[in-house]
């Protein structure tokens, strides 16, 4: 029993790893919100203008090394998400404009199928249903904006006090694009568009977990045990209410081994 508990604590680790932030990784702070966050899922704010500011920055000179187009056409016209995230993430111009030197091809490719999530109706209809599903599952849920963002490439999905935000450069692959530029972790964690709906499920797990009073994220130098409950209960809440695993690869590779 011992040993199983470990495995799946291992596992769940590593879903923090994939789903919260990969290499520089945290569990989320606490947060209040800076405003009521939504009660009705049909009101859940779902954020987009950082998507077209980056990729104006990215025409007006980011693609070809400028970091002053990044600095004054995305980090300063940051949404509050954004802004959060540019903190927490350490996101600089310099960092951005390193991100696409190092991979022109794959960010040249992903740039309609990124922009067109800006206007895609089914993306946030997707979302707004999964929030529907938790809200009949636990009706005291809330619903914080949802920012989708352009990071540093390193991290999928985290939470602020401005809600949910979401490393949209991770979602908007398609089948022709090409990934041969990128970094294991990077390959082995960007999907198409149809995974941003579970990202976003399991972000919001763990919003609800932020609201719990006397819950584990008010618990000081959580030990492992702590993180997998949290990651492996948002990524089980998250699939609850979205029907996918934004971590399905790990139990893949996970459960046909676990006797080992």
């Amino acid at each position: 029993m011992a040993q199983r508990l470990e495995f799946r604590s291992l596992i769940f680790v590593l879903s923090l790893a994939a789903a919260c932030g990969g290499a520089d990784a945290s569990t989320p702070t606490s947060p209040a919100s800076h405003t009521p966050p939504a009660t009705d899922p049909a009101a859940a704010q779902i954020i987009t203008s950082d998507l077209l500011h980056f990729w104006e920055a990215y025409d007006a000179g980011g693609k070809a090394g400028s970091t002053s187009a990044f600095q004054s056409r995305y980090l300063d016209a940051a949404s509050s998400g954004l802004a959060d995230f540019i903190k927490s993430r350490s996101v600089t111009a310099a960092s951005l404009t390193q991100m696409v030197s190092f991979a022109p091809k794959y960010f040249a490719s992903i740039r309609a199928t990124n922009l067109a999530l800006a206007t895609d109706s089914t993306i946030v209809s997707h979302i707004r249903a999964n929030f529907a599903t938790i809200k009949s599952l636990y009706p005291p849920a809330v619903f914080p904006p949802v920012t989708l963002l352009v990071g540093r490439f390193s991290t999928g999905g985290t939470t602020s006090t401005s809600g949910m935000l979401i490393g949209s450069e991770f979602y908007s692959v398609s089948a022709n694009t090409p990934l041969d530029e990128l970094q294991q972790f990077q390959r082995d964690n960007v999907k198409n568009a149809d995974g941003l709906p579970l990202i976003v499920a399991h972000e919001h797990a763990h919003v609800l977990q932020q609201n719990t009073p006397n819950g584990l994220f008010t618990h000081p130098n959580r030990n492992l045990l702590e993180v997998a409950l949290l990651e492996g209960g948002a990524d089980f809440i998250g699939e609850r209410s979205s029907g996918g695993n934004v971590n399905g690869r790990l139990w893949a590779f996970a459960v046909p081994h676990e006797s080992a």
